[in-house]
């Protein structure tokens, strides 16, 4: 059963989390790569002429990716490597008032995000019918996942 280790209140086993955490890190800068790749390989296309916005923004996405990726490597190496930095940290993940804090965080910026796209969605009709029809879908899909967590849940706790 997956969803019971990832839901409920076990012991957290911190070095498999830090190395999981470098997993994706890793995976994070690749993903980086292939988007300054993909950015070069439409610059040098030839295909639309003029138009550096595409290239720039997946450029600086794909850098922003590889920083983050690497930046969490060196952190949960660090970790690893040093026995007092990874019993703090430990500490500071595991804490149950930090978990609410987290918990509650997810929590209130998951209705405030469905709350503004209600918003956003009744005020687009007025004005472009296609973003209406976008904002629709990411309603209707975050609403969609939480009806579906909420049943993982209730089956899990």
């Amino acid at each position: 059963m997956k969803l019971k280790a990832l839901f409920m209140e076990e012991p957290v086993d911190f070095e498999k989390r830090c190395r999981l955490r470098i997993l994706v890190g890793k995976t994070a800068a690749v993903l980086g790569l292939l988007s300054v790749a993909a950015a070069w390989f439409y610059g040098n296309s030839g295909t639309v002429a003029g138009d550096s916005f595409i290239q720039e923004f997946y450029t600086w996405i794909g850098i922003g990716f590889m920083a983050g990726g690497a930046a969490s490597v060196w952190k949960n190496r660090r970790y690893l490597k040093d026995e007092a930095a990874l019993k703090k940290r430990r500490v500071e993940e595991c804490d149950e008032r930090n978990r609410l804090l987290g918990l509650r965080s997810w929590a209130y910026s998951g209705y405030a995000m469905f709350l503004l796209l209600y918003l956003g969605f009744l005020a687009s009709g007025f004005f472009d019918r296609t973003v209406m029809y976008v904002l629709a879908a990411v309603l209707a899909a975050q609403a969609a996942l939480l009806l579906v967590f909420r049943l993982a849940l209730g089956r899990v706790m």
